[in-house]
């Protein structure tokens, strides 16, 4: 390569760099406005984003065995007649 040829390609890198750069930041400063303000707005999202309400587990939890828990055991005290809470 010659000279002149290499120094063809410098500003092509620098101007692809710059341009690549400015779309990032860009994106960066819309992201960083843009998310407080949809969660001010709408703050139940923050709710399901914490607590993950939309996702149902079913997990039985009366069969330790499954989980890898070995000499545990279950015990249930009853609050109320509708209401029973599980202790291991």
């Amino acid at each position: 390569m010659t000279e002149s040829s290499s120094n063809r390609r410098w500003p092509r890198f620098s101007t692809i760099f710059i341009k690549i750069s400015l779309i990032l930041a860009g994106l960066y400063i819309l992201a960083s406005l843009a998310l407080p303000i949809v969660l001010i707005v709408h703050p139940t999202i923050i709710k399901h984003v914490v607590f993950l309400n939309i996702l149902k587990s079913g997990t039985n939890f009366t069969e330790t065995e499954k989980f890898g828990l070995d000499r545990v055991f279950n015990f249930y005290l009853d609050v109320e007649p509708t209401v029973r809470i599980g202790i291991w």
